[in-house]
């Protein structure tokens, strides 16, 4: 089980998303994951939601803004029901 950390700086447009996919797609089953963002906009937010779904990894906390950065916490589970 290895542990992931990815900082996102500013907003994420559409040319990122294959970036953070690719990323996102490395980390192995029960293999845990750090998202920090300083932009917590919804948008953002809903971005990774749905790059994390599509790569079968499953977000079990968020932290709200802390001096403006979002945290997120997730997990890639092998048994991931969409």
């Amino acid at each position: 089980m290895s542990d992931y950390h990815m900082n996102i700086n500013g907003k994420i447009k559409y040319c990122d998303c294959n970036n953070i996919s690719e990323y996102l797609g490395i980390v192995n089953f029960e293999d845990k994951l750090l998202i920090t963002m300083e932009d917590c906009e919804d948008e953002n937010i809903n971005i990774i939601h749905q790059l994390c779904k599509k790569n079968k990894i499953i977000i079990y906390k968020e932290d709200g803004t802390n001096h403006g950065i979002c945290t997120i916490k997730a997990i890639k589970d092998k048994h991931f029901n969409e």
